[in-house]
């Protein structure tokens, strides 16, 4: 309970709030008794899950705002010339290794009878190495930084229309080049690069994060909400295999201010003292019996008569 006597939230004008954990805690009580008495109402969890919603909202803006500053530096160095050339070996010495191999006169990517690389693997392999000979070995940072945003696009084109849903072994040597190219756009490559790098490195953190937040919340239903809000909200406070859902909400924090972790384990307390057996985990359920149901039926029925 400490660490919620401390919680503070950031507000968008940089200042800081003082929470109050009982009054927070109180409106979500006041909230689980609207709900008992009408279910058209939202549960004090659901309210949570809402919340988390509209910061994750919030980080959605922070991109924009990085891809904007990237773009803002781009324009700054965007002339400048950039060596790429030490790259191409190491792409054919990783080709080799995955048994395939460029044929430079046919411009033919041509595998061995020991690869593993499917056939369309080699063909999207092919196309890559067409678009970098395009590209050269000296481009310009801002012909650089347009092919590595043009590449994985195109990636994920050919997966879609391919119905391939995992990382194929074509896709992860695509990648893996980009990345090594990607590197001559570093402040270590070039001081001048410095504001593009640190733009680019938050655009790439705030992605990953609204990435794996979209499989926790799922999609928008017809009221505006996220489908599964107010069960990441529980899932988090609740169950030990919560499948990283705490940590996510623990990032959300740290990017928004916002203590969704405080705040849903003060509506599941809520919930509970207002008789709302949803706001126990499953485990209480069970152990406050004097013996665990050895069948679902029990299960079940245990669960029935603790609500």
């Amino acid at each position: 309970m400490d660490r919620i006597a401390q919680t503070t939230t950031k507000t968008k004008t940089g200042e800081t709030l003082k929470r109050d954990p009982l009054k927070t805690y109180d409106d979500f009580y006041e909230q689980e008794l609207k709900f008992k008495a009408d279910a058209h109402q939202d549960m004090a969890l659901g309210q949570v899950g809402e919340r988390i919603g509209n910061e994750y909202q919030k980080v959605t803006g922070m991109r924009r705002q990085a891809g904007a500053q990237m773009q803002s530096e781009m324009q700054k160095v965007g002339n400048t010339k950039v060596d790429v050339s030490e790259s191409f070996p190491k792409l054919e010495q990783t080709l080799l290794e995955s048994g395939l191999r460029y044929d430079a006169q046919n411009k033919q990517v041509i595998s061995s009878k020991t690869s593993k690389v499917t056939t369309q693997d080699a063909r999207l392999i092919q196309d890559y190495i067409r678009e970098l000979n395009k590209l050269g070995a000296n481009p310009t940072a801002a012909e650089l930084d347009a092919f590595l945003s043009r590449v994985p696009s195109n990636i994920d084109v050919y997966k879609q229309k391919n119905n391939v849903t995992k990382a194929t072994n074509g896709e992860r040597i695509i990648k893996g080049h980009l990345k090594e190219i990607g590197n001559t756009l570093t402040a270590s490559s070039n001081p001048i690069f410095e504001g593009y790098a640190a733009a680019k490195q938050m655009y790439a953190k705030l992605s990953n994060f609204l990435n794996e937040g979209a499989n926790f919340l799922g999609k928008k239903t017809q009221t505006g909400d996220f489908a599964k809000d107010a069960s990441l909200a529980k899932s988090s406070v609740q169950s030990i295999l919560n499948q990283g859902k705490k940590d996510w909400l623990l990032k959300l924090e740290d990017l928004t201010g916002y203590p969704a972790i405080d705040e849903a384990v003060l509506a599941a307390q809520a919930m509970k003292d207002a008789g709302n057996f949803r706001g126990a985990s499953l485990l209480e359920l069970i152990t406050d019996q004097k013996s665990i149901p050895t069948s679902t039926r029990g299960l079940v029925e245990t669960a029935i008569e603790k609500g």
